[in-house]
């Protein structure tokens, strides 16, 4: 009997651990949004668009994208992401070759999306490469500092 206490009590320890990562992992999540939104919302103002399109996930970044570079640049960005997530899991190297291909692809046209959004608020390489590693920071930074939005560059 003391086995099956002493199971349950390390069982029920581990399980309570488990829940206390994830829902900090949680908690951490949700305000890295936040600050990402935050972030955005300023952002977005500074360009002339309503603030509260940064709550939105996937239409913030259509925003992001129109203000900044060509609404044709997010859709495939999409359509590769949605191709890379669509690819099953397989040992066949052409599958898994297009899907690791959707996801250069997608990688390539986010930085170089970050890029257009740092040269329209007339920043330069640096500031995109801290935009790629740290979105919200990076974002929040942009919407609170002296820069202004000089429009789509070429």
């Amino acid at each position: 009997m003391k086995e099956i206490v002493s199971q349950l009590v390390v069982g029920g320890g581990v399980a309570g651990l488990s829940l206390a990562v994830i829902l900090g992992a949680f908690v951490c999540l949700f305000f890295w949004y936040i600050i990402q939104a935050v972030g955005y919302w300023k952002v977005f103002n500074k360009a002339g668009e309503t603030g509260w399109k940064a709550l939105i996930p996937i239409y913030s970044t259509y925003v992001r994208y129109k203000l900044t570079w060509d609404v044709k640049m997010f859709w495939i960005s999409l359509g590769l992401t949605v191709v890379e997530w669509a690819m099953p899991k397989t040992e066949n190297f052409f599958v898994s070759l297009i899907g690791v291909a959707a996801s250069i692809g997608a990688l390539v046209i986010s930085i170089k999306g970050f890029h257009k959004l740092s040269k329209a608020f007339g920043h330069g390489a640096g500031f995109t490469v801290g935009l790629f590693f740290l979105e919200p920071i990076f974002a929040l930074i942009l919407g609170l500092d002296g820069s202004r939005y000089e429009g789509i560059q070429q």
